[in-house]
């Protein structure tokens, strides 16, 4: 099968190994009957190519080993037929954990390219940017390299798994995941039978007739609706703020948003901004409600 071209177990190995170094392969040498050997090869001869750090298990290619000639398994090597199947039993098992590993490797390869490409190739309010902000801030995210930032922060998984409570950890799900269901990303579905901006913040639209986006940054330190709230948060919108006005009325520049989950990720507990973000959310249903109501 494998001369012929098709897939098997020695077709995913061969592969695998190419994929470290292409001069690496595999050699059958043929008989009337079967095969009398199968040689894992290389051409041409390097004395310190890698493969010569890959030993074999020594009960599955009896002989000579490694050396200056290829690695082999022979049949010749046994005196009884059920010796060599044994053996050859031994070296298929052998191959199928190496493509399971391969298998595994592809995986995380591909998952990792896709976040990367979501991550770092997103829009302005993409929900991955919460993920970009916290990457580029110096927390790991999905795998992919930290940037060359001074800090080491706590991953976003991590974060959520030292919260207690189901609810907490949901929250901060969301929050991370762009998934808090906020103007800047889900627009105003539920008011659709009124005029309003594309992303705006429908309190502050209503009251004030501002059309400010509403985003985490929003949400966190602007919105006068949860005024009565902000009093626990450890940092305000003055603190954080980088570039430009810290209302940051057109929606939060990505040089600020880095900075506001950065300050999140760096606190020793984030109990306190999830708690927040629970009861303005609850606020932010209520007050949609009444409004609705009024009019």
């Amino acid at each position: 099968m494998h001369m012929a071209g098709e897939r098997n177990w020695l077709s995913t190995v061969i592969k695998w190994v190419k994929a470290w170094d292409g001069r690496f392969g595999l050699q059958l040498s043929p008989i009337a009957d079967g095969w009398s050997t199968v040689s894992f090869t290389w051409s041409a001869w390097d004395e310190h190519a890698p493969q010569r750090q890959w030993r074999f298990p020594r009960a599955l290619f009896p002989g000579a080993g490694w050396g200056h000639e290829p690695q082999q398994w022979a049949t010749s090597d046994f005196y009884r037929e059920a010796e060599w199947r044994q053996v050859w039993a031994g070296l298929v098992g052998w191959g199928k954990r190496v493509a399971d590993r391969y298998a595994a490797f592809e995986k995380s390869r591909f998952v990792l390219r896709e976040q990367y490409g979501r991550v770092s190739s997103g829009g302005d309010y993409a929900k991955s940017r919460i993920l970009k902000a916290a990457w580029l801030a110096g927390a790991p995210v999905g795998g992919m390299p930290l940037p060359l930032v001074a800090r080491r922060l706590l991953s976003p998984q991590r974060v959520i798994e030292n919260l207690t409570g189901p609810s907490r950890r949901s929250v901060a799900a969301r929050f991370f995941t762009g998934d808090l269901d906020i103007a800047a990303y889900s627009g105003n579905w539920d008011l659709t039978r009124h005029m309003l901006p594309r992303r705006a913040c429908a309190h502050c639209f209503w009251r004030y007739q501002l059309p400010w986006v509403e985003d985490e940054w929003h949400l966190l330190l602007v919105c006068p609706l949860y005024d009565g709230l902000r009093h626990s948060l450890p940092f305000t919108a003055a603190q954080l703020c980088v570039v430009g006005h810290p209302m940051q009325g057109d929606g939060c520049v990505p040089r600020n948003l880095t900075a506001l989950v950065g300050r999140i990720l760096a606190l020793e507990r984030i109990d306190v901004v999830v708690d927040f973000m629970i009861r303005a959310l609850k606020r932010r249903r209520e007050s949609r409600r009444q409004s609705l109501s009024f009019q």
